[in-house]
This record gives C-alpha cells, structure tokens and sequence, in this order.
C-alpha cells in the first residue's frame, strides 16, 4: 500500500477494518474465472523477473467483470473514501 501512496488517513481506516476481517470459501464462478484469467499476467510477469510489488499494482488496474468493469484499484479507493 506505501508503493501505491496511501495516506495515512487511509491506512488507519484500513487497520480499523481489519478487527472485523474473516476468510471464506468462495463458489461465485465469475470470482474463480476472473482469478483464473489473472494466471498467465502472472507467470508471464514472474518469468520476466517483474517486482511481486509492481505485479500487485499492475493486477489491481486490471478492469474485472465482477466489479461492474471497474478496476479494483478504482473500487478499493472508493470504499476508503466513503469510509474516511
């Protein structure tokens, strides 16, 4: 998050979030596609020695059916900002 410049009236919110983080299964067939599709970016960006970092940020500017055609990145920022 400090390499994508968060503020950290950010950070904070997202702390605070974290009191009430579960993990869960998922059987949402859109959620495994849109993983699934990720793969190749991935392995294509590890053989060329890419940061796991900038793998990170480029994978959240990558639009998602799931979110409405947003970019998770996009929708990360405007949940913070409806909760700052």
């Amino acid at each position: 998050m400090v390499n994508s410049g968060f503020e950290q009236k950010r950070f904070e919110v997202i702390l605070n979030g974290l009191e009430d983080l579960y993990f869960s299964k998922t059987d949402d067939k859109k959620v495994m596609a849109s993983m699934d599709q990720m793969l190749p970016s991935i392995y294509s960006s590890m053989e060329n020695n890419m940061d796991l970092v900038d793998i990170n940020i480029n994978l959240n500017n990558v639009i998602n059916s799931k979110l409405d055609w947003h970019r998770p990145r996009e929708t990360f920022d405007l949940l913070l900002d409806a909760n700052t």
